[in-house]
Order: C-alpha cells, then sequence, then structure tokens
C-alpha cells in the first residue's frame, strides 16, 4: 500500500514538473491543467487552505461554482487546477428541418438524397458595401408653347413683329397676311409661354366666336396672373383680310365660345375665390327699315364669387350672387355663402335669404 501511494506520488511530481497536463472536455476541446499559487494570507478563509484535510499533498478535490467544475490535486508548493469548462446545459430538441426533394449527385448540395439545403443566412449590414447613391433630377423644361396655331385652313404664326396669317382655300390656293404688334407685345407672348401660361385664355386663339360657320382670330396683348387682354379680328370678305372687330368691344379680354348654347362667357378674376364670369349672347342689331345690320353682345346672366372687404375677418366670408339681366338690367336671383374646409378647400355653399333687388 505504501509502495502504490509512493508510485502516485511520483507521478504527480512528474507531472507537476512538465508544467503543462491537458485533458479532454466534454465537448473535445482540450482544457489545460493550470498552476495556481497555494499562497494564502493569514486571513483568507479558503477551502483550498493548507489547513483543510482535503487538500493535502496527494490529495484531489472537487468543486462546483456555478457552471464550471474545478478538480483541484495538491502536490507540495503548488496545486494542479483542472477546469472542466461550463456544465453543459440540459438537452433541447431542435425540429427536424424540412426534407428537401432529392437531389442528383453533384447538384448544388454536393451529393444525391434528402439532405436539407443549409439555412440561407444574410450577411451582416457591414459587409455589405455599396456605392453611394446617385439622386438624379429631371428637369423638365418650361414650356415655350406652340407659336404656330392651325385650325380649319387657318394658321397663325408669331414673328418678331406680328402674327403671321395664311389662310387656305378649298381650291388650294393660299392667301398670307401680316397683322402688325409692338414687339413689346410679342416678347409678352412669349416670356407668357416660358413661365408656362399655356391656358387657351394666355395664347393666341382661332375659333367661331359669333357662331356664323367663319372662324375668327384673338391676339393676347397683355397677359397677367389672372386675366389676359387682347384683340379680337374678323375675316372680310370683301378684302380677303382679318380686320378689327366692334362686335367684341363688350369684353376686354380671353372668352369662351360655347357652341351648343351660342353664348360667349367672359371672367374677370382677383384672385382664386373672388371673380365674376358674365355670359353674353348674340342679338341681331336692326335698322329702323327692319333690316339686320349686325350683331352685338347683351349680357345674359352673371355669376359673381366676392368678400364683403378685404380685412383678415372676411378672409373666409366668400358670397356668391347669381343675377340674371332683363332690358339691360341686373337682378339678383340668388346668394350664397361658401363653406371651406381647414385647409381653405370649397366643400359646400348656404344659400342666404335676401330681399331682392335690382341694380341699375
Amino acid at each position: 500500500m505504501k509502495k502504490t501511494a509512493l508510485i502516485l506520488s511520483f507521478c504527480l511530481v512528474l507531472l507537476a514538473g512538465c508544467g503543462r497536463v491537458d485533458s479532454v472536455d466534454n465537448s473535445g476541446n482540450v482544457k489545460p491543467f493550470e498552476i495556481e499559487n497555494t499562497t494564502k494570507s493569514g486571513s483568507e478563509n479558503d477551502v483550498t487552505g493548507d489547513h483543510d484535510p482535503a487538500v493535502q499533498t496527494g490529495a484531489a478535490m472537487t468543486t462546483v461554482s456555478g457552471d464550471t467544475v474545478t478538480t483541484t490535486v495538491r502536490t507540495g508548493a503548488v496545486q494542479l487546477v483542472k477546469r472542466t469548462g461550463v456544465t453543459p446545459p440540459a438537452q433541447v430538441t431542435t425540429p427536424t428541418p424540412p426534407i428537401r426533394p432529392n437531389t442528383p449527385s453533384g447538384g448544388n448540395n454536393g451529393g444525391g438524397g434528402n439532405t436539407p439545403a443549409p439555412p440561407q443566412t444574410n450577411p451582416p449590414a457591414t459587409s455589405i458595401h455599396r456605392p453611394a447613391a446617385t439622386t438624379t433630377v429631371t428637369t423638365t423644361p418650361a414650356p415655350i408653347g406652340p407659336t404656330v396655331i392651325t385650325k380649319d385652313g387657318i394658321t397663325c404664326s408669331l414673328k418678331d413683329n406680328g402674327v403671321e396669317v395664311r389662310i387656305k382655300a378649298q381650291d388650294g390656293s393660299e392667301k398670307t397676311q401680316l397683322i402688325g404688334l409692338d414687339q413689346n407685345i410679342v416678347e409678352g407672348i412669349k416670356n407668357a409661354y416660358i413661365e408656362g401660361k399655356t391656358a387657351p385664355s394666355q395664347r393666341i386663339v382661332i375659333a367661331d366666336f359669333d357662331f356664323d360657320g367663319v372662324d375668327e382670330i384673338f391676339i393676347p396683348t397683355e397677359i397677367g396672373e389672372y386675366n389676359t387682354l387682347g384683340v379680337y379680328k374678323k375675316y372680310d370678305e370683301a378684302s380677303g383680310q382679318y380686320t378689327d372687330w366692334d362686335g367684341m368691344n363688350a369684353v376686354s379680354g380671353y372668352a369662351e365660345a360655347n357652341g351648343d348654347t351660342q353664348t360667349i362667357q367672359f371672367t374677370t378674376r382677383k384672385n382664386e375665390h373672388e371673380y365674376e364670369t358674365l355670359t353674353y349672347s348674340w342679338q341681331d342689331i336692326v335698322d329702323d327699315n327692319g333690316q339686320v345690320i349686325g350683331k352685338q353682345l347683351v349680357p345674359v346672366n352673371s355669376v359673381n364669387h366676392y368678400r364683403l372687404d378685404d380685412s383678415p375677418e372676411e378672409l373666409w366670408n366668400v358670397y356668391v350672387d347669381y343675377c340674371d339681366f332683363a332690358d339691360g338690367k341686373k337682378q339678383i336671383t340668388k346668394r350664397e355663402k361658401l363653406i371651406f374646409n381647414e385647409v381653405y378647400e370649397v366643400v359646400g355653399a348656404e344659400e342666404i335669404e335676401i330681399t331682392w333687388e335690382t341694380i341699375d
């Protein structure tokens, strides 16, 4: 028995002299023995101290702290400490992945059988290198607008010194005339196109304004934010030219021709919500002998949007008067007050009771 103890002590001394003793933990990793100094201070109360009989020379002691198992062997001045690592947790059952169809040998999974494909993982964001995003700004040029307007054999071309009018007859012949304009008017028309003012009321218009089957020409002379002033030209059969037209003197600017109702609508606008639209119809001019010698525009009705004044208190108080004309006199037939939502959009109107009156 003594002989066996001596042999054991001798082997332990040899192990200590080597300075490194390795072991293999449960996961197959090599775990070295570590040499710890066993010198303790007098005030330290440690189970591995010299006073503990469990750690005398050649004796081994196992302690468990949390998930770590430590085995200590005392060999004279040093003790060997074997740290076996973290105690393995309870076994967790992992769901079996779905079986993929058989893949022939040499396929994407490296051979045949029902081996599941490895899970697809996204690389971390830091491993993705993309070029900086490039912002493409598409610049749409301001519409220059048509400088050539054509309708039913009539062509108007804007020139530096006026409007060139070409009239193509049914026999194929063509007449040309130049309606002279001040250079400032020509530049004003061009600049209006550049600024995006391309509404029909802001450009040269060819239309039948008196509904006689022959088109007239409207030429803008002053294009504003809301209103466009201009002149009207009517075709003169005798001269074969377009000449000044007094018949549209009742309106000072562009008017909409409605062929269905045979009426002309002319609008003057102050701002987005304040404006008046007058509707006209053509009336024959008869001489003393009962002969029709011409036509003139007479007002039929009007719709007027207005505020009582321009004060901030009246901003939301927009009224609408509906009027008819009888014998040249304007009579209010209905009055409404517009209803706005919180973003100043018209969402309705309420009728306001009024005292019927005639306006001279």
